[in-house]
């Protein structure tokens, strides 16, 4: 007979979870600095591959290295660009029930996606305080601080979508399909 702990773990799914991704993303933009206009995280579909570095220490070090990752990187790194890819919609999914709920501005313009805009409202600062908890969430905020201080990826908040995608996966030998 299984355990049901077990049994919860072989079921999770992070790329699924709704709490999963929402931390993550509140995290991703507390790291940032997000909280105005000026200060906002450009491109929202970019969140879907830094919650991959975020979360996993094995993945923010293989871009992290110098030297071109091994076959067995690659696939993991391949394995992150496909599930982030497939990703994108619950990320929005997400956003907009932030933005719902007050918690964060999206700001979208849909006659050019590079200008869009993601920051968390000022005013949820405390609300949200329990999840940007640096103690709490250390190892996420740990693997974002190193993953952005790789000579490589450094900026990242700044880069347009198709700029993450080439620093992270093509110049590590992982073929992609987004423009």
């Amino acid at each position: 007979m299984i355990n049901n702990d077990i049994k919860k773990r072989i079921l999770f799914d992070k790329d699924k979870d709704a709490c999963f991704l929402t931390y993550n993303i509140l995290i991703i933009l507390d790291f940032f600095n997000c909280y105005n206009i000026e200060n906002s995280f450009k491109d929202y579909r970019k969140l879907s591959y830094l919650v991959d570095f975020a979360s996993s220490d094995v993945l923010t070090n293989i871009i992290a290295k110098w030297g071109f990752p091994t076959q067995k990187e690659k696939m993991q790194l391949r394995n992150s660009y496909v599930n982030a890819s497939s990703r994108q919609n619950r990320i929005y999914l997400v956003l907009k029930a932030l933005q719902n709920k007050g918690i964060i501005h999206l700001v979208l313009n849909k006659q050019d996606i590079l200008k869009n805009k993601l920051f968390i409202d000022e005013s949820n600062k405390n609300l949200i305080e329990p999840i940007t908890n640096k103690v709490y969430f250390k190892y996420e905020y740990e693997n974002l601080k190193n993953f952005n201080n790789t000579s490589s990826i450094r900026g990242v908040k700044a880069y347009k979508f198709t700029t993450l995608l080439n620093q992270i996966y093509e110049q590590n030998g992982v073929k992609v399909w987004e423009t």
